[in-house]
């Protein structure tokens, strides 16, 4: 029995050491991520429809709707991104690898950040388009309308702000995940030149 629990205990050991404790949750996480970009549009449409939309005069109906199609793309490419890397996680580190933790973090960062700078040149874009050309001192109904952090009455600004705002947000937090990646490889490159007997994995940082 004592033997049983050992070995049960080493083979709980080395999954832990092998990074697929760190790596499978993050896939979850992933997935689950990208059901939810499937999602959000849906839900501002159940959300405007519960706040008597159709009540609302035709141009800012018309406006929602526009504006509906552009987070539906930027959803859908959301869905895409965060499936894509998921994927990528089993790359990032080796089994050999002694930082396992730090370089997925680092991955899910740069992801995050690829994901708010989707949503901040195509939603936040459209809106200040769609908003622009349709709206006139009514941005904000149509801002109760769509339950999201996007300011009303910005108009036609948001054009130019919305993707400068996203290609910071973009190199910002590719900044970020790429000094914390340098870390984890400085990390595992002085522990595999401290083990020479350790296999080193090749490691693949996107």
């Amino acid at each position: 029995m004592i033997i049983k629990f050992l070995n049960l205990a080493k083979a709980l050991f080395a999954y832990i050491d092998s990074g697929a404790i760190f790596r499978k949750p993050y896939k979850w996480l992933y997935m689950l991520i990208t059901v939810l970009h499937g999602i959000i549009p849906v839900g501002i449409l159940i959300s405007a429809l519960g706040n008597h939309l159709f009540d609302a005069p035709f141009k800012v109906v018309l406006a929602f709707l526009l504006i509906l199609v552009f987070i539906t793309i930027a959803a859908v490419t959301g869905m895409l991104l965060w499936w894509n890397r998921k994927d990528k996680l089993d790359v990032i580190t080796g089994n050999r690898d002694d930082f396992v933790a730090t370089p997925i973090f680092a991955h899910f960062i740069q992801t995050m950040g690829e994901n708010l700078a989707i949503w901040l040149f195509i939603a936040g874009t459209g809106f200040s388009l769609i908003a622009g050309i349709f709206l006139s001192g009514e941005n904000g109904y149509l801002g109760s309308l769509i339950p999201m952090a996007i300011p009303s009455g910005i108009g036609f600004a948001g054009i130019i702000l919305f993707p400068f705002l996203g290609y910071f947000t973009l190199v910002l937090f590719r900044f970020l995940a790429e000094q914390i990646k340098a870390l984890a490889a400085i990390a595992n490159n002085t522990y595999v030149m401290a083990n020479p007997l350790a296999a080193p994995a090749a490691t693949e940082i996107v």
